[in-house]
């Protein structure tokens, strides 16, 4: 089992862990509706977007009981807001990602999430996580996470269908 260290006023004290493992696959990311990019290629952005939502799901699988695994397999991003390209006027402009209302992020996939048995606890086929409301929450605009939106999308989710089915 693994171990944390708390700090407590100079006082070391070990104890249980809880950390659930997460196996991300994605599929046919070149189908996906949104993974446009604002400055770099979209190669560059895939792989921002893969890292930062595998670290969103890793971070909230963290809260699962040691043994946990969930697994899900991407399907389609559509990543917050629109990409508007640089003016026939002024090509030297690059690409920006503009927040709207109207362009919400939305997230689908499979998963399955099993016991340290291997016993599948909670499962989903083709599931849509979205946040329509994304724009109206506080501190949107000064977190240095990237993709912001998204993580956030995907931590609420996680904690709602996943944690809180195992707890």
């Amino acid at each position: 089992m693994k171990k944390c260290m708390l700090l407590v006023i100079g006082i070391s004290v070990t104890m249980p862990c809880a950390a659930g493992e997460v196996l991300l696959s994605w599929s046919d990311p070149s189908r996906f509706s949104d993974i446009e990019p604002g400055p770099g290629t979209t190669k560059a952005t895939l792989a921002s977007v893969q890292n930062a939502f595998t670290n969103a799901f890793k971070q909230s699988a963290a809260a699962l009981p040691q043994g946990y695994t969930f697994t899900a397999d991407i399907t389609n991003v559509d990543l917050a807001g629109i990409v508007n390209p640089p003016q026939v006027v002024n090509p030297n402009l690059i690409s920006t990602r503009v927040m709207t209302a109207n362009y919400f992020p939305a997230l689908t996939l499979s998963y399955t999430l099993t016991d340290a048995d291997g016993k599948v606890q909670v499962a989903g086929e083709n599931v849509t996580i979205t946040d329509m409301d994304y724009l109206s929450r506080t501190n949107s605009a000064v977190s240095s996470t990237p993709y912001y939106y998204e993580d956030r999308m995907i931590r609420n989710w996680f904690n709602r269908a996943i944690v809180s089915a195992v707890k």
